[in-house]
């Protein structure tokens, strides 16, 4: 499907027009969907991202989804969970790197109601899309990379300039423990030594 038909009907709404027209000033890629992961709205850095041929995130019949399939489904759930009910609930996840495109940081918020496109009560998420560069707060760390509170408190040691040594002291915890962290850390992450996984962690913030 052409990008420019799944998005067309709510860019020539005069009013949505003016009101969005800030999320193109943005660096984040920013995707409005329905209950349904139809696309509604995207700003023009989603929209270079998605038109990659090598995007992991894909559009079928209008429908956003994520590749590969597991992380489809993923995205589903989070997208659900943040419209339904009460209280619905903000999430984040990986998109892993997929042909030459790197990994994709996506954070679902739940978009107030006054945003909404139509004012469409069943339009109500906001997808912010972040080729990776990588989260500094810890529940972010546990959301896209699945890590534990240990990790965690091994990770931002290590943001913080720490050697492993001074990570392990710090935490309580022995060198051994320390590099069995670590280990573990590098298989969620995708990276191979301490250079490349702070540079990682140190830059997809959560927006």
């Amino acid at each position: 499907m052409i990008l420019a038909d799944a998005f067309g009907d709510f860019e020539t709404c005069p009013t949505h027009a003016s009101c969005f027209g800030a999320f193109d000033l943005l660096a984040a890629g920013v995707v409005i969907v329905d209950r349904r992961s139809e696309v509604t709205y995207a700003n023009t850095q989603a929209k270079l991202l998605m038109s990659r041929q090598d995007c992991a995130l894909v559009l079928a019949s209008g429908r956003l989804s994520a590749l590969p399939v597991e992380c489809g489904a993923r995205l589903q759930i989070l997208i659900r969970q943040a419209m339904d009910g009460p209280q619905p609930k903000d999430g984040a996840m990986l998109v892993p790197e997929h042909g030459g495109l790197p990994a994709i940081a996506v954070h679902v918020k739940h978009l107030p109601a006054n945003l909404r496109p139509f004012s469409d009560p069943h339009h109500g998420a906001a997808l912010i899309l972040r080729p990776l560069r990588a989260p500094s707060d810890p529940d972010t760390m546990k959301a896209l990379f699945g890590l534990t509170r240990a990790e965690v408190r091994t990770a931002d040691a290590l943001m913080r300039g720490l050697s492993l040594a001074e990570t392990a002291a710090e935490n309580g915890i022995s060198i051994n423990t320390a590099r069995t962290h670590l280990a573990r850390i590098f298989g969620k992450t995708g990276t191979r030594h301490q250079g490349a996984l702070v540079a990682l962690l140190k830059s997809a913030e959560s927006p």
